[in-house]
């Protein structure tokens, strides 16, 4: 309901909230959708300075405009002012602010509720914020993680948004140094024909990721560093967005160290096949049942006939050299307490002489001497069956000659006792 005549008549039909203020910044009067904005009725407002209302933050702003409208400076103002509302919170307006030249010496506001668009805009700043911080705590994670990453735009000529520390320190490269994808790939691969071939490779996977954004993993690839020094890696590539991550593992040392441990796995092979005495290795972590012989020199075939393909495990090695079942048996007991205790006890295996029959048919007396050496087991043998038969024979002899020695003595006995008889 009209308090006043003032306002035009437009204005009461307006969805805007419009009033008019006097001198003092008064109310005059409020259309209906003013008072629909604050949610009172124009009479709380009217004979009211309108300073009297505003937020204790806005008082100064629309001061300053009423100012500059009075006094001429400005025709009219816009400002955001706030309104305490009526539920408690914060009513947020933009207000324009003009002389109302049909009724002199007052001044017309017109004013839009933009609390909505208010704390849409809060809430925006807030995502952005946290957006923000949630790149910045990824960035901050991704530069300080112990594996080489690097992010670059999926646009133009890739823009580089990062090359963490561990890519730095493994080859030297910057992102001042690389600015592009395509800069960073002349400087890791000086090759014209490798480096056509890792571009070809990033644009392919982009343009796969627009279809089915599967990562790629474990793509072997070189690098040359900064200081010349070619690196290995596998590498996993992933797009986010407009965002291409490209983590790798440095797999130089790794793969040094094989190649140093094949060669000393061949040198160690090189020194058993040419030991002088017969040597067999077997592989230790695995169970008697399934344990492989990884070695048998060419001195345990010149003995026992068997080789490695005659005897791939243990279990057709024992039940080729000891066909006896109960024989085999105290072997098998014999070998499995004394690799359990010498693993326990860290210290080499106990000699021990076992009966094996050889590939010709053949049965020789072997002792035994085996030690652990990491996931090995390492046994030399010991022929000793002609020592064994030679000690027989000698030991035979002598019994002989015992025999004979006590027979001649008889007989002279009995010689001596026959002259004296005589």
């Amino acid at each position: 309901m009209k308090t006043t005549p003032a306002l035009p008549e437009w204005c009461w039909k307006s969805y805007l909230g419009h009033g008019l203020l006097d001198a003092d910044g008064a109310w005059i009067c409020l259309n209906p959708a003013l008072c629909y904005l604050f949610q009172r009725p124009a009479g709380e407002f009217l004979g009211r300075r309108l300073d009297e209302i505003l937020g204790e933050s806005s008082r100064e702003i629309f001061r300053k405009a009423w100012e500059d409208v009075v006094s001429g400076a400005h025709p009219s103002r816009c400002m955001d002012l706030e309104f305490p509302a009526r539920d408690g919170g914060r009513l947020f307006t933009d207000v324009f602010l003009t002389i109302f030249d049909e009724v002199p010496g007052t001044m017309m506001l017109q004013i839009l509720n933009i609390t909505r668009h208010k704390e849409t805009e809060s809430e925006l700043a807030q995502a952005k914020e946290t957006q923000e911080h949630n790149e910045a705590s990824l960035r901050m994670i991704l530069d300080n993680l112990p594996i080489p990453v690097t992010t670059s735009r999926t646009s133009g000529d890739g823009e580089m948004t990062l090359i963490n520390k561990e890519f730095t320190r493994l080859l030297g490269h910057t992102i001042e140094d690389a600015p592009t994808i395509t800069r960073l790939a002349e400087l890791n691969f000086p090759d014209p024909e490798v480096r056509a071939q890792g571009l070809a490779w990033w644009r392919d996977l982009i343009e796969r990721s627009k279809e089915n954004p599967t990562p790629a993993r474990e793509v072997p690839f070189h690098a040359k560093s900064k200081a010349g020094e070619i690196r290995n890696f596998l590498a996993n590539a992933t797009v986010v967005d407009d965002t291409l991550i490209l983590a790798s593992h440095d797999i130089t040392e790794r793969q040094r160290a094989e190649a140093e441990l094949i060669q000393s796995q061949k040198t160690l092979e090189q020194i058993l096949e040419d030991m002088p005495v017969p040597v067999i290795v077997l592989a230790a972590s695995e169970p008697t049942e399934q344990r492989r012989i990884l070695l048998a020199n060419r001195n345990f075939t010149e003995l026992l006939g068997y080789t490695m393909a005659d005897i791939p495990s243990v279990m057709d090695w024992i039940e080729k050299l000891y066909p006896d079942p109960e024989y085999r048996q105290m072997v098998v007991d014999w070998w499995r307490d004394a690799i359990v205790d010498a693993a326990q006890k860290n210290k080499p295996i106990e000699n021990s002489e076992f009966v094996v029959l050889a590939k010709d048919g053949t049965k020789h007396d072997i002792i035994f001497s085996a030690t652990l050496i990491g996931d090995l087991i390492v046994i030399a043998m010991r022929d000793v069956t002609g020592q064994k038969k030679a000690a027989a024979e000698l030991e035979a002899a002598y019994r002989m000659e015992s025999i004979l020695r006590s027979e001649a003595e008889r007989i002279a006995l009995a010689r001596s006792r026959f002259l004296a008889g005589v």
